[in-house]
């Protein structure tokens, strides 16, 4: 027979479950992809480069309907940058190109704001110097700071896995 502690502990139990299970179902991990509840990173899973190549890789930012990022150069210097990063050479990387962004104005701020917001795409030149003839995993990390026109969430960071693959005569 459940006493009555041992029925509240049993629901708080069951309510913990599915809090859990709907977090992992709205939060899908794909090679190509990571998803965020408020952004959506993909880029290609894997690069086949061979020698010296050089390549760029374009990396697209897709944010929710009403949230925004800043810019990799926010007008004002206390906020948030987007950055995008590679995990350990090699590749190495070369140059990255952010978008401009657009400016806007927002209720919460009397100062105009540089973010991005729908679909951004950063492009990221990289070169495989002193290559390896084996595949070897990187990591993209994305830092940025979610923002509506109501509320701005803590700063995060993403990664999303890249595989760097010899060309057949690189081997």
């Amino acid at each position: 027979m459940l006493r009555r502690d041992d029925n509240a502990l049993f629901r708080c139990t069951v309510v913990l479950g599915i809090v859990l299970l709907s977090w992992v179902l709205v939060h899908p991990v794909a090679s190509a992809e990571r998803r965020t509840e408020r952004l959506v990173m993909s880029a290609s899973d894997s690069v086949v480069m061979s020698g010296d190549d050089t390549t760029t890789i374009s990396v697209t930012l897709k944010l929710a309907s009403g949230w925004h990022i800043n810019t990799n150069r926010p007008i004002q210097d206390y906020l948030i940058p987007t950055e995008l990063t590679l995990s350990d050479a090699p590749p190495e990387v070369l140059d990255v190109q952010y978008p401009p962004g657009e400016t806007y104005s927002f209720a919460f701020s009397k100062e105009e704001l540089r973010v991005y917001s729908d679909t951004t795409v950063i492009d990221v030149t990289v070169q495989n110097r002193n290559a390896s003839s084996r595949a070897h995993e990187r990591h993209w990390k994305l830092t940025f700071q979610p923002c509506s026109d109501r509320q701005c969430l803590r700063p995060k960071t993403i990664r999303l896995p890249i595989d760097f693959r010899p060309s057949a005569d690189a081997r």
